[in-house]
């Protein structure tokens, strides 16, 4: 029991905050990622992730004035992960890597620039349209938890400056 007391004290001379408190600052940082201009994407795995994206960094769908502005470059790769003794592939792997660079629109500042990437896989079954239909829904998965992804590093930048 002490030393919960003592944990929980020592967690907040330190700075700690949880990153889901309700407070201003959040309010503030909530507002900012919604100022976000993501560019449309012309390939379907960019359609899929920049909807994701705008999701997650605009739940309310509010629509706030872009204040910065996201450039994107989404690349997708499938390669077998499994080989059957028979010499056919039994299960893939999806990798979908995003290449991003925050800005800030006044100023052309760049606030954040990385690569993320994420892995999912799927079986490969006789049917060749269950298949695709896993192959999609694999690189659909993969893009939704870089949007995850990306929206953490936005916050990062953010709160930073």
């Amino acid at each position: 029991m002490n030393l919960s007391i003592i944990a929980i004290l020592s967690l907040t001379g330190c700075g700690f905050t949880p990153m889901y408190a309700q407070n201003a600052d959040n309010e503030e940082t909530a507002a900012k990622i919604a100022a976000v201009e993501v560019k449309p994407l012309k390939t379907i795995i960019g359609q899929e992730y920049i909807v994701a994206l705008r999701d997650v960094l605009d739940p309310g769908h509010v629509g706030a004035v872009p204040l910065y502005t996201l450039e994107v470059g989404v690349n997708r790769n499938t390669m077998p992960l499994a080989i059957a003794q028979d010499r056919t592939v039994s299960r893939y792997k999806v990798v979908v890597t995003v290449d991003y660079t925050l800005k800030e629109i006044a100023t052309g500042k760049v606030l954040s620039k990385g690569v993320i990437q994420n892995e999912d896989d799927y079986d490969s079954v006789s049917s060749y349209y269950a298949t695709y239909v896993s192959d999609n829904e694999s690189a659909k998965r993969a893009a939704s938890e870089l949007a995850q992804d990306t929206k953490i590093k936005i916050i990062a930048a953010l709160t930073k400056n």
